[in-house]
Order: C-alpha cells, then sequence, then structure tokens
C-alpha cells in the first residue's frame, strides 16, 4: 500500500539499465570480446542506447585507471592492457578494483587505506 500521490508521480516503465549504471565495466567487457569493432559502435546498436559523451567519459575514465592504453590509428578507443583484464573480472568498481590492486601491490599499507574507506 502507498499513497494515492506517490502512485500517480511513479513512471510506467524505469530506465534502461544501460542508462542507469556506469559504463566502464561494458566497455571492458566489450574490449574482451575482441569483436574488431569500437564500443561506441556496439553500444550504439542496444534499443535505447546510452549517450555518446556517457561512452567517451567511460573511456576516458579506463585511460586514466590504465585498464586502456591511449587512442591509436588502428584503435580509436585503445587497447586493453592486462590490468584492464584484472578489472574486468572483479565483481566491484574500477576505482574499488584499482584500490584493491594497488593495496595488493603495497601490502604495508593495506590497513590504512581500507580504514580510510570507512
Amino acid at each position: 500500500m502507498v499513497y494515492e500521490n506517490f502512485f500517480k508521480n511513479l513512471s510506467c516503465f524505469s530506465n534502461p539499465e544501460l542508462m542507469r549504471v556506469p559504463l566502464e565495466k561494458i566497455v571492458l567487457k566489450i574490449k574482451i570480446w575482441d569483436s574488431g569493432e569500437e564500443p561506441e559502435v556496439i553500444l550504439g546498436r542496444a534499443i535505447e542506447p546510452p549517450f555518446l559523451k556517457h561512452i567517451d567519459k567511460a573511456i576516458t575514465n579506463l585511460k586514466n585507471y590504465g585498464a586502456l592504453t591511449v587512442a591509436s590509428e588502428d584503435c580509436k578507443s585503445g587497447v586493453l592492457t592486462d590490468l584492464g583484464k584484472v578489472y574486468s573480472e572483479l565483481p566491484i568498481d574500477i576505482k574499488y578494483s584499482r584500490l584493491i590492486m594497488l593495496c595488493k601491490i603495497n601490502k604495508n599499507i593495506i590497513n590504512y587505506k581500507l580504514y580510510t574507506i570507512y
């Protein structure tokens, strides 16, 4: 049971998942598939594709986190790195995946980093 005003303000359909979730993980999965096409092209085929600026932002974030290399003539969005493959396998957000990888490299600061998160 809900209030009538609340019920009237509900939308009939929810937004598509591609419009609600961060696209970094999806772009990484597309790069792992290695279909030969850019993520913009593949995501553009969706029924309701995400905005191009969101896809570009996700690719920029992945380059900043070291998951993709810089763009080249062959691949505009960059090539998947080994670190990117690790990021794609972890079931958490990219920034937390990076934190875990940094803590794994430098075990002395793992307790400090984990305490600062919480």
